[in-house]
Formats: C-alpha cells, sequence, structure tokens
C-alpha cells in the first residue's frame, strides 16, 4: 500500500529528524534513516562514517524506496556488526590496493580490506555520477553470510531463506535501471548499489 507507506514515511521522518537533529542528506527521508541507524550503531559502540551527497529530488526514484534502500543496507550492516563483536580479524600486513589496470582505486569504492578498523565499524558513501546514485557500503563481518548460489541467505531467518532486505534492494535496483553487487571477505561486506536518476 503506497500510500500509508508515504504517511508512514512522512511521520517517521518528521519524529526521528526532531530525535537526531543530524545532517546528512538534502533528501529528507535519506536524512532521517541516516540518523536513525547512525544512532542506533553509535548505541551498539559501532564506529560510524557517513558520507551523503543524496538531493532533495533524486529523479524517479521515490521517498519510499530510498528509504527501503538506505535503511535495509543499514540494518543488515548494524546487525553484522553486532554479531560480529569480539571476533573481529586484526588488519593483515599492508598492501597496495589497484585496479585490473594497476591504477589506485576509485575513492568511492569499497576500501580495501586492509585499510578497514580493526573494531566493528561501517562506513557508507554515496553520490550522484553521470546520473546515477551510486551507494557504497563497508561494515564489519567476521563470518561470511551464507549463500544459496549467488543469493545471500538471511540470518534471522536461520539461512534458510534470502533475506528480504537484499532482495528489496536488488528488485528497487532492477526498477531504476541499475545494479547491485554484494561481496564479503574475512573482514567486512561490501555492498555497491547504482540506480538510475
Amino acid at each position: 500500500n503506497i500510500e500509508r507507506m508515504k504517511t508512514y514515511l512522512a511521520g517517521l521522518t518528521k519524529t526521528i529528524a526532531a530525535r537526531h537533529p543530524a545532517h546528512y542528506a538534502e533528501n529528507l527521508a535519506v536524512n532521517a534513516i541516516a540518523a536513525h541507524y547512525a544512532a542506533l550503531a553509535e548505541q551498539q559502540g559501532i564506529a560510524v562514517t557517513i558520507d551523503l551527497v543524496v538531493p532533495e529530488h533524486a529523479g524517479s526514484l521515490t521517498d519510499a524506496e530510498l528509504a527501503s534502500v538506505f535503511g535495509n543496507l543499514l540494518e543488515n550492516a548494524i546487525e553484522s556488526c553486532v554479531r560480529s563483536r569480539g571476533h573481529v580479524v586484526p588488519p593483515p600486513a599492508a598492501e597496495t590496493p589497484a585496479n585490473e589496470q594497476g591504477q589506485p582505486s576509485f575513492a568511492l569504492s569499497s576500501r580495501p580490506s586492509h585499510e578497514l578498523p580493526p573494531q566493528p565499524f561501517l562506513e557508507l558513501k554515496a553520490r550522484v555520477l553521470d546520473g546515477r546514485l551510486v551507494i557504497v557500503l563497508d561494515n564489519t563481518c567476521a563470518e561470511p553470510p551464507a549463500k544459496d548460489g549467488e543469493r545471500y541467505l538471511s540470518a534471522k531467518r536461520g539461512n534458510t531463506a534470502p533475506g528480504l532486505g537484499l532482495s528489496s534492494i536488488t528488485a528497487i535496483a532492477a526498477a531504476h535501471g541499475g545494479r547491485v553487487t554484494f561481496d564479503s571477505d574475512e573482514r567486512a561486506f561490501h555492498s555497491s548499489v547504482i540506480l538510475e536518476l
């Protein structure tokens, strides 16, 4: 029910903005979601870095879709950080990150694991590039999530069914001519979402 969701989101935006006045993005829905989850993460002792450039009006993307993407990403990241407490792997020896051509990696891309903090963390960035909203999130992940083929399974559902959050993000990206990439290594889970505006 889209109308009920819009009404709920409008009320949630006002409530969160009043309780957490931090400014993360021009888009009010994204700002409210980021402020809410940043506060939750900090209460859990998670190191939080949020750097967002999301315009007030994001093309064809609705506030409900943006809230769903950012909310699902951040909720999953916090859950992963909490589950990993006490199991954080220290960083390996430094190495120089590079892309396939041997050039330094693009700044908005996920950070190589050797550059990530040794404590539970989440780092969220978003930019508008060439008419697309590019979102990158890195977060602590002590154990790679279970998978069924290419689909990640939900730890909340006992690793027996795909996660609804990642499925929702994937569906929204597909509806806007975008794409998603989820990947994990021994220290972190890396999410990137590209959405056409």
